[in-house]
């Protein structure tokens, strides 16, 4: 778990923080990941993220469109699924604190006032200190995952519909 706080800049971020990271775990190795479209953005005199993390082979997620329950969808599938033998497909080390603590309530969805009724949850998260490592994890899932393909989402959708309210999300958090 690598994370900073929305004041550091991707240059330092990468230097101080990820760089010491991956040389001291991952050493000779490849390192690939996915992150936030977003990050694709530039100004016509600077690099964009996915620029400045080029060395490590990070590219955008593969939903263009960004959309939210798409993310949430590809971390409930991981945190669901389990490999032959019952082995969970996911495991989040003990040391990812901030990661545990957004999936356990801290990464939330937005309550807005809707006339008299108080505290609609909106589709969209909260904003928060966990937002971003939590989002980065929904990143991750759909760059494994990849594309679905018209099937595989038909049958995603075929599957919550079968299954509405008794998987394991929790309207609060997300998950």
């Amino acid at each position: 778990e690598v994370y900073a706080d929305h004041y550091t800049t991707i240059e330092r971020f990468r230097d101080e923080q990820v760089k010491p990271y991956v040389v001291s775990e991952f050493a000779n190795q490849k390192v690939s990941g996915w992150g936030d479209p977003a990050g694709n953005e530039g100004k016509d005199y600077e690099e964009t993220c996915f620029d400045i993390l080029k060395v490590w082979n990070i590219k955008p997620s593969p939903d263009e469109q960004n959309v939210f329950s798409k993310r949430v969808e590809a971390v409930d599938t991981f945190l669901r699924d389990r490999l032959p033998g019952g082995i969970p497909k996911l495991l989040i080390s003990s040391s990812c604190s901030m990661l545990r603590a957004g999936l356990a309530g801290k990464y939330q969805l937005q309550r807005v006032q809707k006339g008299s009724n108080a505290g609609v949850l909106k589709s969209e998260p909260v904003k928060n200190e966990y937002s971003h490592i939590c989002e980065a994890l929904q990143y991750l899932c759909m760059g494994i995952q990849g594309k679905p393909d018209e099937s595989q989402e038909r049958a995603r959708r075929a599957f919550r519909r079968a299954n509405h309210g008794l998987g394991p999300m929790d309207p609060v958090a997300g998950y």
